[in-house]
């Protein structure tokens, strides 16, 4: 073999061993993007759950430490828990149930006087309840008030009466937040006494049911700017809303007023949560504070408090107080 052949062959040599040594660093170098791109799916999949909620005493950007458990109670029905170490200046705990509009209708309820929550559902053979608007001592609305198109209650003049600006209206079985302001409640409570004196109800009453529960958090998928009362809405609290969203139904409450546990929102850091987290498209403010509960059809006859109700003063699911109405969630009948 000649000198120029000999030469020939050993650069043909090196050529093999350096698109081999190129094959397996290109290997390498796609095993590690595949390792760095699932760790890094992870990582967003994990911040992307809370985007843009940050507590005022946390440093800008550092995404807030949240546990969520979820829960399929029945076809349809599900139940979620937030756990957050700090949000909004402390610890949260957020209940929340969510209903799919074709498998569930709702209703609104009150039995006269004062009752808990759990015990209207079990009465009611309901799925899931939550408790409902402002009421007094006796247990009546303070709100206007419909079951069935017959009004039981109307408007009462004081520190709430201009948060009125939102019901929740259920009509055969589906649930609608709407607007509300003095001149609708006219309309309504003469349709009402009409069908009182006549002993008939007005085509499209029948079966209607109106809570007034102020005020309206989120319209349209964007925050609403409600009328703010100092102390009721502008301090952390236990919190109860219903919202809406793509075909379902959710009752939320947010637990409150446990330094260790769960300090509670106020209606602007509510807002905040129901459309970063939740993306909600519409949501509703109930009654709050100790009234504050939410329950479920449990395996037993008692069912379940979800949430942790604040008045007994300790963080525990037996502080249930007794209350004026409810909404409820039924499954539907095939």
């Amino acid at each position: 073999m000649s000198t120029h052949s000999r030469k020939l062959l050993k650069v043909k040599e090196y050529m093999m061993k350096y698109i081999i040594n190129m094959k397996k660093r290109f290997y390498i170098l796609v095993a590690l993007l595949c390792i760095c791109s699932l760790s890094l799916g992870a990582k967003t999949e994990t911040s992307s759950i809370y985007p843009g909620i940050f507590c005022n005493s946390d440093t800008a950007n550092v995404q807030p430490v949240c546990k969520i458990i979820k829960t399929q109670i029945d076809n349809g029905l599900e139940y979620i828990n937030y756990k957050y170490e700090s949000l909004f200046g402390g610890a949260q705990n957020i209940s929340v149930i969510e209903a799919d509009t074709r498998y569930y209708t709702f209703g609104i309820a009150d039995f006269g006087g004062r009752r808990k929550t759990s015990e209207m559902g079990v009465e009611l053979g309901a799925v899931a309840a939550v408790n409902g608007s402002f009421f007094d001592k006796a247990g009546g609305s303070v709100t206007y008030f419909q079951i069935d198109g017959k009004m039981l209650d109307t408007t009462e003049i004081g520190r709430i009466y201009n948060l009125l600006d939102g019901a929740v209206k259920v009509k055969n079985g589906k649930l609608k937040i709407i607007d509300w302001n003095p001149m609708v409640e006219r309309r309504y409570r003469n349709k009402s006494e009409r069908s009182a004196v006549s002993g008939n109800y007005s085509k499209g009453q029948r079966g209607t049911s109106v809570l007034v529960a102020p005020p309206i958090l989120v319209k349209n998928g964007k925050k609403t700017n409600p009328s703010m009362v100092q102390g009721l809405s502008t301090k952390q609290h236990p919190r109860t809303v219903v919202y809406m969203k793509k075909g379902k139904v959710g009752f939320m409450v947010i637990d409150g007023r446990s330094k260790d546990n769960a300090i509670g929102m106020t209606m602007e850091q509510m807002q905040e949560f129901l459309l970063n987290v939740l993306k909600v498209e519409t949501a509703i403010n109930l009654d709050g504070g100790g009234s504050s509960t939410l329950w479920v059809k449990g395996s037993d006859t008692k069912g379940v408090i979800l949430n942790m109700p604040c008045d007994n003063g300790k963080f525990d699911n037996n502080g249930e107080r007794a209350v004026g109405n409810g909404l409820f969630i039924f499954k539907k009948k095939r």
